[in-house]
């Protein structure tokens, strides 16, 4: 029996071996029969190998091929924000900052103008304030009661090469007290020490806000960086300015997003989990004692060696590695004990470290007088303060 007979006794009733002509009579049968084999009516939309040939064509040559499929308006995945801690909810400093530069939220800095009263500070986020902010905890409040200098709040990320020659697209969620302008939006490029000098693209001003939360989305181009010179540290920054014109105000930012394209999407984190958002925030900075934390305020730091009598020598693994070896400083040096069995808690009067990669770093803890016996092994920990900290720094 042929291949053809085969095909005629699949598509046929018949329980005899079919004949050539009972083949061709089947097949001929089955192709006009749509409406029963296939459902279709309309035998002219029975695609032909010539019209399948030509749609494939077209599919592989479209510029998005799938844009008809893939809502990208829908669209989530780790690493398409460029943004970490977009959403606010990581605030390893503290959760407020008055009248000084420097970090706030995790890798959030704020440029105090100097002279104004201003502060950043974290506040709750309601469930169902913002459409797809339910899983958030957090937002971003900033607030100027006295108005002399221009304010800032921004963030970099790491590399300059990460953008360069690309289209981005920057979006927020913001509402403040009353009706006002956000003064400026807008990105920078910087080479680092040693680079070329950076750039500034899509500067955005004077964006309107209300008093509810409304989302508000920027495209701009970075500098393609060709023939420039890339030194250590260099960043792309994103940049919120507070001008003077703005007055008293208070403005809260959410959902902070930098992307790659053309087009605005979904918001999501950086990492699209909440430890990995986490993790990539100490990157740059950790707290690895944190006695507000802790059941009390005794918090264990670790173990150390006797290395003279005054002095405790000990070793630190870093639990997430970071950007750089980092700078270590303390809340304050007598916010730590030093213990053991024979002399009790000493309170320390002197802190050193060095050894610092980004994977680990020692440290020497001085007490007053000559207490401990070469040799013997001691507690550090909180000295009964809710305030002790040890920061590890690898900011850009």
């Amino acid at each position: 029996m042929t291949r053809a007979r085969d095909v005629a006794n699949v598509l046929s009733t018949a329980t005899t071996l079919a004949t050539d002509t009972e083949t061709a009579a089947a097949i001929s049968s089955h192709n006009s029969s749509t409406t029963t084999v296939h459902g279709i009516t309309d035998t002219a939309a029975l695609a032909t190998s010539t019209s399948l040939s030509s749609a494939i064509s077209t599919h592989a040559s479209a510029a998005d091929p799938h844009s008809v499929y893939l809502k990208e308006s829908e669209y989530v995945a780790a690493g398409k924000n460029k943004i970490i801690n977009g959403d606010f909810r990581i605030w390893q400093r503290g959760i407020s900052f008055s009248n000084v530069s420097g970090y706030a939220a995790d890798r959030w800095q704020f440029s105090w103008g100097g002279t104004s009263t201003s502060n950043i500070t974290r506040e709750d986020l309601p469930i169902g304030s913002i459409p797809g902010g339910n899983e958030s905890l957090y937002f971003a409040r900033y607030t100027r009661t006295t108005t002399v200098g221009d304010d800032y709040l921004l963030q970099r990320v790491e590399d300059v090469r990460t953008l360069l020659g690309k289209t981005v697209t920057f979006s927020f969620w913001a509402k403040a007290n009353v009706a006002t302008t956000i003064s400026q939006v807008y990105g920078a490029t910087s080479y680092g020490s040693g680079g070329s000098a950076g750039s500034g693209f899509g500067n955005f001003s004077g964006i309107a806000i209300g008093t509810t939360w409304d989302r508000y989305s920027f495209t701009g181009t970075v500098e393609s960086g060709v023939g420039k010179t890339i030194g250590a540290n260099s960043f792309t920054e994103l940049v919120f300015k507070f001008g003077t014109a703005m007055g008293n105000i208070v403005v809260d930012i959410w959902g902070v997003q930098l992307e790659v394209g053309s087009t605005v999407t979904n918001f999501t984190t950086a990492t699209g989990t909440i430890q990995g958002e986490l993790a990539a925030c100490q990157r740059y900075f950790q707290t690895i004692l944190n006695s507000s934390e802790a059941v009390n305020n005794f918090e264990n730091f670790g173990i150390g060696l006797v290395w003279a009598t005054n002095r405790v020598l000990y070793n630190r693994i870093i639990p997430v590695t970071m950007r750089v070896a980092p700078s270590i400083s303390l809340s304050a040096v007598g916010d730590i004990a030093i213990e053991n069995s024979t002399v009790g808690a000493v309170t320390a009067t002197n802190h050193d470290s060095f050894d610092q990669s980004p994977r680990n770093f020692s440290g020497s803890f001085y007490c007053a007088g000559t207490p401990f016996t070469i040799g013997q092994g001691a507690r550090l920990r909180a000295n009964g303060t809710a305030n002790a900290r040890i920061y590890l720094a690898a900011e850009l």
